[in-house]
């Protein structure tokens, strides 16, 4: 834990950054803070919402599609088919 102003600390290991841009980047950039690599991703989800690099909703709206049928296969799987 890293301390900063305000009371306020920061989870290094639990940290992650994302670059957006709508072009294709091939930045490399290794960030550390205290000691600790900071992992560079893709895609994010932030409160339930997927950003990615190109700031596309395909990622999120292939989850929430896929969403509604995984849990309609679960129901369809815990049902008896006997009458």
């Amino acid at each position: 834990m890293v301390p900063y102003c305000n009371k306020l600390s920061l989870n290094a290991s639990k940290t992650k950054y994302i670059i957006f841009s709508k072009h294709k980047l091939t930045i490399v950039c290794n960030l550390d803070i205290a000691d600790t690599l900071i992992e560079r991703v893709k895609i994010f989800n932030l409160l339930g919402v997927y950003l990615d690099e190109k700031l596309t909703w395909s990622e999120w709206v292939n989850h929430c599609v896929g969403k509604p049928s995984s849990v309609l296969c679960a129901l369809n799987a815990g049902t008896s088919h006997t009458l």
